[in-house]
């Protein structure tokens, strides 16, 4: 019989805090392009590709999703129920019989509040990304996501809270708070940014290259047929 190897807890906090700063960024560049259809010239970028950024809207909601949903899973899985999910319910178990009764009030109240709240957002998860449900529609998934939008803002800092109830159980002297990165809203920025700029600049170019193209349109037009061989003789002699 194999022994059971030990694991340190904090990693499995580690893992959790992860999986949320991951879901955090996700969610920023999720609401991001969501913004870009209420300013004008955002609007425009994305009217240009609205396919590949609908696509990257998509992938950022969903990641989002299934990464705050899936450290809210049960702690066991499989039908015999002896494989463990690094989740809350297992920092509950480790965690529980070293935390006070104002600690263990409080674990209590946010993990029912959060397990009665992500029903909602359970559901997306379990019948449009997991599973394909083929009594789901994905226009109905995004209304629903849409509609949650700031609850999903709500439900992410109080798991952030939450995991921090667990970390100050387990660093009682050298306690340290988890916490989303404020830098990430201005890396966000500054990518779109350089996108806009590129954008504008490519635009630039293609009205240039008109220009170019009318006045070659004109000359043509114009029948200025000398003019133009005489230009072409005079680089011809000078080579």
């Amino acid at each position: 019989m194999c022994e059971q190897q030990y694991v340190d807890p904090q990693d499995y906090l580690d893992i959790i805090y992860q999986n949320l700063y991951e879901a955090e960024i996700s969610f920023r560049l999720y609401c991001h392009i969501l913004k870009m259809r209420s300013n004008r010239r955002r609007l425009e970028v994305f009217e240009k590709s609205p396919v590949f950024l609908n696509h990257i809207q998509n992938i950022s909601i969903y990641d989002c999703i299934m990464k705050m949903t899936k450290i809210m899973d049960p702690k066991t899985q499989g039908r015999s129920g002896n494989r463990e999910n690094i989740v809350f319910g297992l920092l509950e178990e480790v965690f529980s019989d070293f935390a006070n009764e104002q600690e263990l009030a409080e674990i209590k109240k946010l993990t029912n509040y959060l397990s009665s709240e992500l029903k909602g957002i359970k559901n997306i998860r379990d019948k449009e990304i997991a599973h394909l449900d083929k009594e789901s529609r994905r226009s109905q998934v995004f209304r629903d996501a849409n509609k949650k939008r700031k609850d999903v803002r709500k439900y992410l800092d109080i798991q952030m809270k939450l995991l921090n109830i667990y970390k100050r159980i387990h660093c009682r002297n050298a306690f340290i708070p988890y916490h989303f990165e404020y830098f990430i809203n201005k890396d966000i920025r500054y990518v779109f940014s350089s996108l806009y700029k590129m954008a504008k600049d490519l635009d630039s170019k293609t009205e240039m290259q008109k220009e170019l193209d009318e006045k070659v349109s004109r000359m043509v037009a114009k029948h200025n047929i000398k003019k133009i061989a005489k230009i072409e003789n005079e680089i011809l002699n000078k080579r």
